[in-house]
């Protein structure tokens, strides 16, 4: 027979009640409630991203493909990629502030209201079209700027240490699904005014093409039916968090201390971010421009490279744990940052349709894989407390050295003539630029401490 007890304890709100079953042997489990939690939060995240990636993909076809307008859709990336510097910081301190659960709500209402306004807006004045796409463009990008941070702030509390790098796999590889699928509907939907080969002439029925307006309206519908699976969330916090009463400012001053301290984890986390800042620059910028104008190629090649990057993630987020496991995640990140830099110089010295498709593929894989074995290494290295704050530190690096490559690419020199190819060379060389001093610095980044936040009291 064995002996044992329960008791409740009430870590952070009146909300949030943890039973805790112990021993006589001194071991403990919690309750296993986080599993539908976790469960019901990534059913939502997966269901907003699939409309959100329809849109994304979507708005830069229309600036640059339908409308002709590549120029203004780089001052516009620029523009609002600069506008969400001082809103990054500011979301880094709500997130550790208030509940996460919370704070997701709050993000499918701002998204229903302001998206699903501008599908309104588009049905009324569908004249001033590039307006509202912009608008819609800004709004998902903001949104953006809370919404990953807060996951992975949210993935920290509620899933036990040693099933880090599996939940982060499992997150990576549904969010490329939904990518994967929200790539292959714009295939079949997206217009082609010049003429070209369709998806479409594929299908054994007629499908009519997708107006921007009809876009919106699906990422504005998955918006609310994110907010009714979040609300459903319950969960169980297994880290407790200090309560924060601090201004603002003085809550971003102590975030900002917390990475003072640990220069190593600094840099570590704007080397394993570069490559992501060279993904956001091809997938919204670069990549429409290379295909139109350097490749001369139409939706297909444009379409099928989305997917192929779409699937390579794929295939990272199941197969990352398993490949590079035996491997230190600084190593890991490292080979990554290697393979992708040679990649980007083979396309910066080719024009070959099938090999950007391969590219695309090989930039999904490599951007996934970093991505899980980033988070993991901040998760283990990061108290809860601190994690919402260094990520939109990190992210508004992200967003100051971001907008400086958006700049430069931005400029007519490479949207005409070809010029596009040289961007990708340069971009090889901005990685380059941070993986040559991680790999002298890798072995004391292996060394840095793990950081063990405190757990939930079971007393």
């Amino acid at each position: 027979m064995q002996l044992g007890a329960m008791v409740l304890y009430r870590p952070l709100s009146p909300h949030h009640t943890l039973t805790v079953r112990f021993s006589i042997g001194g071991r403990c489990s919690i309750g296993m409630k986080n599993r539908s939690a976790i469960s019901l939060l990534l059913a939502a995240n997966a269901i907003s991203g699939f409309a959100q990636g329809v849109s994304l993909i979507s708005i830069p076809w229309y600036f640059v493909r339908i409308m002709d307008m590549e120029d203004v859709y780089g001052a516009l990336f620029t523009a609002i990629t600069l506008s969400t510097l001082a809103w990054s910081l500011y979301a880094g301190t709500l997130i550790d502030r208030f509940s996460r659960k919370a704070i997701f709500q709050w993000i499918n209402v701002a998204g229903l209201i302001g998206i699903g306004t501008v599908t309104g807006l588009t049905m009324v004045s569908p004249d001033l079209l590039p307006l509202w796409v912009g608008i819609a463009f800004g709004i998902t990008i903001f949104i953006f700027n809370i919404h990953f941070p807060s996951i992975y702030a949210f993935m920290q509390e509620v899933v036990p240490r040693e099933h880090y790098t599996k939940y982060n796999s499992i997150m990576e590889v549904l969010h490329q699904s939904v990518s994967a699928s929200a790539g292959i509907l714009t295939a079949l939907v997206l217009p082609d005014p010049l003429g070209g080969s369709s998806f479409r002439d594929w299908l054994p029925f007629h499908l009519e093409p997708w107006t921007m307006t009809q876009v919106f309206a699906l990422d504005a519908a998955t918006y609310l039916a994110a907010f009714v699976l979040v609300s459903a969330i319950r969960y169980t916090p297994l880290i407790r968090r200090a309560e924060q009463k601090e201004s603002i400012w003085l809550r971003f001053r102590n975030g900002l201390s917390f990475l003072k301290k640990n220069p190593l984890l600094f840099y570590f986390g704007m080397a394993s971010y570069s490559l992501f800042m060279v993904v956001l620059v091809e997938t919204f910028l670069l990549l429409s421009i290379y295909v139109d104008q350097h490749l001369g190629s139409g939706p297909t090649i444009y379409r099928l490279s989305k997917i192929g990057y779409s699937f390579g993630a794929l295939f990272a987020g199941i197969l990352t744990a398993r490949l590079l496991g035996s491997w230190a995640r600084v190593d890991s990140v490292l080979l990554l940052l290697f393979v992708i830099t040679l990649a980007l110089l083979s396309v910066g010295v080719t024009e070959l349709p099938w090999w950007f498709i391969v590219f695309n593929y090989i930039l999904g894989v490599c951007n996934a894989g970093v991505r899980i074995l980033r988070n993991t290494y901040i998760f283990e290295h990061v108290p809860n407390d601190y994690i919402g704050r260094t990520n939109s530190i990190f992210n508004s690096m992200n967003i100051l050295l971001r907008s400086g490559l958006i700049a430069i690419f931005s400029i007519g020199y490479f949207s005409t003539q070809g010029h596009v190819a040289e961007a990708y060379i340069w971009c090889a060389v901005f990685l380059t630029a941070f993986m040559v001093p991680t790999f002298f610095l890798r072995k004391r980044l292996r060394k840095l401490k793990i950081i063990e936040p405190q757990r939930v009291s079971t007393t």
